[in-house]
């Protein structure tokens, strides 16, 4: 039995985070990894909708060997394009970090063959280092939100991240 069933019940939760997915013990038998991944979102959804719980599901890409530095989507996820059809509600967030900038660079440079942008100029990266996109991929029911992008920014004195639209100029 899977513990937090009983904490539904038990203890009345509203809210369960599991962090990563790929933590949890997997007995797929013959099962392929495609109906594995399908048949458990069925059943953590089926169960979150009887006990009225908010399951928030966390898992991460898979190799990124040919990653370009972007965020990725809900198809980059190990185990099938399920993550994304059986989802209500899908977020990416992303950090752009020393190696996604220097992932793109690397993806654009082997793409031309060349180490600059067009006229020998550098590759202008799109995004700064330390960024953090949140991208709502998917939103099924339009009322807990809507699909779009929002950018904040990590503050390391503080810890913290903050919206450089209203906290400009740290940066």
């Amino acid at each position: 039995h899977f513990f937090p069933f009983a904490l539904a019940g038990r203890y009345g939760i509203r809210g369960l985070v599991i962090d990563p997915y790929n933590e949890l013990e997997q007995r797929r038998g013959a099962q392929t990894e495609t109906e594995y991944v399908s048949a458990m979102l069925g059943k953590v959804k089926r169960w979150a909708q009887r006990y009225l719980v908010h399951v928030w599901l966390v898992a991460h890409p898979k190799s990124m060997e040919e990653w370009d530095g972007g965020p990725p989507t809900m198809y980059d996820i190990s185990g099938s394009a399920h993550w994304y059809n059986k989802a209500d509600m899908g977020l990416v967030v992303h950090r752009y970090t020393r190696v996604a900038i220097d992932a793109a660079l690397r993806r654009r440079q082997a793409a031309t063959g060349r180490s600059g942008g067009r006229g020998g100029k550098p590759f202008q990266i799109p995004w700064r280092e330390n960024e953090t996109l949140i991208k709502v991929l998917k939103a099924r029911n339009k009322t807990s939100g809507t699909q779009g992008d929002y950018t904040l920014e990590y503050d390391k004195e503080q810890c913290r991240f903050r919206d450089p639209r209203v906290e400009p100029g740290r940066y």
